[in-house]
């Protein structure tokens, strides 16, 4: 008994000790992740927590999804606990802006929850987020979410800024009328914009796209077929 404990307080010192020296840095980053409703977490490729926004801190005392062992992201359920680790290491020595998935899900019938991992890299973002690579951790779940975000779109289908926010748009309904006059663009510009997405969709007609988009079931797609 007294080695395992010897152990644990071993790895607990050695999270703490990391930290303490993340925190000690003014990072930047931390208000901007702070401003999304999704969970997010700032986390090395050892699990450690730096940093966990509102959302996050609300998922984790819920525990029934991820949880934290000795300042250490952990998740429910044996095997997506076991896939964090697996990305975790494959993203540590990957460029700026690589990202995975984690299915979250305990069975193929359960609704779509999935935790999308994006490096970063200090000297890419001019270290807001620190001054050692980090992966944001941020968990996706459609059936909670009021509305389609432009920044998930964009992760799970390539999309540039603007295509994601007209798609995002669309899902609720908005013409390209209105599209044009809220995002104080031309007109010509959002059916260029409605061209690219229903190629980037593979459809053929708008009606498609907002079908896909509000039964949710392209974005959950797109996360568990993207390639590794």
């Amino acid at each position: 008994m007294a080695r395992r404990l010897g152990t644990w307080l071993e790895e607990a010192l050695h999270a703490y000790e990391r930290v303490r020296r993340m925190v000690a840095q003014a990072v930047a980053g931390h208000g901007l992740l702070q401003a999304f409703a999704y969970p997010m977490w700032l986390i090395d490729s050892e699990r450690c927590v730096s940093f966990e926004n509102a959302a996050a801190v609300a998922e984790r005392e819920r525990g029934s999804r991820v949880g934290s062992v000795a300042q250490r992201l952990q998740l429910v359920g044996d095997r997506a606990d076991r896939d964090l680790g697996v990305q975790l290491q494959r993203l540590a020595s990957a460029a700026h802006g690589s990202s995975t998935v984690v299915d979250l899900r305990r069975t193929r019938a359960d609704p779509a929850v999935w935790l999308h991992l994006a490096t970063v890299i200090p000297g890419a973002v001019l270290g807001a987020f620190g001054k050692r690579p980090q992966v944001v951790a941020t968990l996706f779940d459609p059936m909670t979410s009021t509305a389609l975000d432009p920044f998930a779109l964009g992760e799970r289908f390539s999309l540039i800024p603007a295509e994601a926010r007209v798609a995002a748009r669309l899902a609720e309904g908005a013409t390209v009328d209105a599209l044009a006059a809220e995002q104080r663009i031309s007109v010509n510009t959002v059916r260029t914009h409605v061209r690219n997405l229903l190629h980037k969709f593979g459809v053929r007609r708008v009606t498609d796209v907002v079908r896909l988009l509000r039964q949710g079931e392209a974005l959950w797609a797109a996360a568990v077929q993207r390639p590794r």
